[in-house]
């Protein structure tokens, strides 16, 4: 793992100086994390460099025999001596693939070194506290056979270059690890120390202290750590809430934005420093002139920026190795949005649904065809028809306020069919259906249709009844429309009369005798000389 980046470590240890009463601590003079393995949890690290002393011996299996180590980003997926080891997930400090220090222990007496290193030379100040601490676990499972289990301790201990001893601490028997419901977690044991004058190197010196062991013996250990300590440091945008940790602003508004930093008490002469980091917090920079409670700065230029504050005593705050820093902000100063993605699922056929996807952007608003308007991230059109295709023009907009257009284009295949007339007839009567064009088409129900397959069927229907046509075009898509033919009369009318046969004289009289059948409420005679009647029975 990244030795900077990744050490966000919550330590719950015994402060040496009471007067602290929010710790907080600085970038670490001395890190080892045993390195970052692959996405193979089979993987295994190297062995580690020749400077670095200790009693066990190297080993590159998954499952290390006694008396040797070896460093795993997990363990236990072979299964380890049938089961005797705990299924340990992550490192300490949890990345992608830490590694960590793996020990199978062995039943021997004796005192067994575990880990010695010696730090880089540094300017290290003599006033200022500083934290020594270890991650551990044992990793054995608990056993109905072991009534009486020997758990591992171990001196911590920190000498300077000629071997004098700068403080030194031992930890209780570390007991079975018990899994909470994220998984098996390591503890850290650690101390606070000072350093005399003209000290700028520690050997650091991790010992088991062996008694020798029946069961419970085995052990990780990670994130061996030395860092400045002192009071706690925090910052916050000024005018947002505390929980904001990013700011986002358009490179186009040249915004001001202000931030403000405190440090707890415990420094005779306190003193701050700003810094900056553009390259997500692997490397920091005093900004300066930013020696106050408040830093404020323009944002103009699209990039990401990382703040905090750090602090210590006025005599030390030119040294990076003595100050204790703060948490981080964020500042976003968005240019145009790029790398967006707008997506939509045409073509699709009249009367399925459009459905618009848009990534990449904090926000968006659609115009396209037929008045349609929307302002979220997957808008969609129900029931689509062919008036919907066409191009839609999207705005998208970034978290800091920055805008850029693009568009994306629909098409709508089929027919948006019509189908009629909504009409009545009398029973008995008939009329011609139409459909608007398609390539094939499906009539229902068949009843009273001279045709169910065409576009034009005659109807003939007895009752009331609604028609459904199922239209199909060239580009196999559908639409149905329907058409309800109304039917008047229960019983059909038919026209009939009967009529005088013969008459003899000129002055004789013909009679016309209605004997039509069915409802009829009226009557209209036509005698084809110029004379009408409206009754039901006419002589003339």
């Amino acid at each position: 793992m990244n030795c900077c980046l990744k050490y966000f470590l919550v330590l719950i240890i015994s402060l040496t100086n009471a007067s602290i009463i929010s710790a907080q601590f600085g970038d670490p003079i001395y890190i080892q994390t045993f390195g970052e393995g692959n996405i193979d949890p089979n993987t295994i690290g190297p062995q580690l460099n020749s400077s670095i002393k200790t009693d066990f011996t190297y080993s590159n299996a998954l499952c290390p025999p006694a008396g040797s180590y070896t460093l795993v980003r997990r363990m236990n997926i072979k299964g380890c001596f049938n089961g005797e080891w705990i299924d340990l997930s992550q490192d300490h400090s949890p990345s992608d693939y830490g590694y960590f220090m793996l020990i199978n222990n062995t039943t021997e007496p004796g005192n067994m070194l575990v880990y010695q290193d010696t730090t880089s030379k540094k300017n290290l100040c003599s006033s200022s506290i500083y934290n020594f601490s270890v991650a551990i676990i044992n990793t054995d499972t608990p056993s109905n056979d072991c009534l009486f289990p020997n758990f591992p301790s171990f001196e911590l201990r920190l000498e300077d270059d000629a071997g004098n001893l700068l403080n030194k601490d031992t930890t209780q028997g570390i007991q079975y690890a018990e899994p909470p419901p994220t998984g098996y977690k390591f503890s850290t044991y650690g101390f606070n120390f000072t350093i005399p004058d003209n000290v700028n190197r520690i050997i650091i010196k991790i010992t088991l202290l062996h008694e020798g062991y029946n069961c419970g013996e085995d052990f990780a250990i990670d994130d061996v750590v030395i860092t400045p300590y002192g009071p706690k440091a925090q910052v916050n945008f000024i005018n947002e809430d505390q929980s904001t940790i990013v700011k986002s602003v358009c490179y186009k508004e040249n915004k001001t934005i202000s931030m403000s930093g405190s440090i707890g008490a415990y420094y005779l002469n306190p003193a701050l420093q700003w810094q900056q980091s553009s390259d997500s917090g692997l490397t920091w920079t005093d900004i300066p002139g930013a020696t106050g409670n408040i830093y404020s700065s323009i944002f103009s230029k699209p990039d990401t920026f990382l703040f905090r504050l750090s602090g210590a005593d006025i005599s030390n705050i030119n040294n990076p190795n003595c100050r204790v820093t703060s948490n981080n902000i964020k500042v976003e100063v968005n240019g145009p949005p790029k790398n967006f993605i707008i997506t939509n699922n045409s073509p699709v056929c009249t009367g399925q649904d459009l459905q618009f996807n848009a990534e990449g952007g904090a926000g968006y608003i659609w115009n396209g065809p037929n008045n349609f308007y929307d302002n979220i991230q997957l808008p969609h059109i129900p029931n689509v028809v062919l008036e919907d295709s066409g191009t839609y023009y999207v705005q998208v907009t970034s978290l800091g306020g920055c805008t850029a257009n693009t568009t994306t284009h629909v098409k709508i295949n089929g027919v948006d069919v019509i189908a009629g007339p909504d009409t009545s007839i009398c029973n008995g009567n008939s009329v011609m259906l139409h459909a608007s064009a398609g390539t094939s088409y499906s009539w229902s129900p068949i009843e009273g249709l001279s045709n169910n397959t065409i576009q034009n069927p005659k109807a003939n229907p007895t009752l009331t009844t609604t028609y459904i046509v199922n239209a199909t075009s060239a580009d196999g898509c559908s639409d149905t429309a329907k058409a309800t033919i109304k039917v008047v009369g229960n019983i059909p009318v038919k026209a009939n009369f009967s009529n005088t046969q013969f008459l003899c004289k000129p002055s004789d009289t013909a009679t016309f005798t209605d004997i039509s059948t069915g409802d009829i409420s009226s009557w209209q005679w036509n005698f084809g000389n110029g004379q009408t009647s409206t009754v039901q029975k006419h002589c003339g």
